[in-house]
């Protein structure tokens, strides 16, 4: 077992990069989602890092996308932001929960994120590609 110690908080979520195995994600209350090379056991990136952290900025889940190299993060603001992992750089935030979210869902063209709000689940249809733009 391999322990992470580069969040300064608890580590909320773990989920495996989509279709690649190699590559880990993990969200923590520190406001961060890191991106770790298992192979290597090495950070590759780091996204949304808030010192210290602010109500609101906790992440709750994280999902990204090996083919678009997106990450998604889902907040306690109700918020779920997408970070191109090409430049580790916030290039979108998706709202519409009024309380956290705590689950993601992706699949290649939805992302579905789960709130305890009472809403239930919101999907959006989504374009994946930041160098597109």
């Amino acid at each position: 077992m391999h322990r992470t110690q580069k969040h300064t908080q608890c580590v909320y979520s773990a989920a495996w990069l989509e279709n690649d195995r190699n590559t880990l994600c993990t969200a923590s209350f520190d406001g961060s989602a890191l991106v770790w090379d298992v192979r290597t056991d090495s950070r590759e990136g780091v996204v949304g890092a808030v010192m210290p952290p602010m109500e609101g900025t906790k992440a709750y889940a994280v999902v990204g996308s090996a083919s678009t190299r997106v990450l998604f993060t889902a907040h306690g603001d109700g918020s779920v932001r997408a970070c191109d992992m090409r430049t580790w750089s916030c290039v979108g935030v998706l709202r519409g929960h009024m309380r956290w979210v705590e689950r993601l869902a992706l699949s290649p063209q939805v992302l579905v994120s789960a709130s305890v709000d009472g809403t239930g689940a919101k999907s959006q249809t989504l374009s994946l590609n930041p160098s597109a733009s």
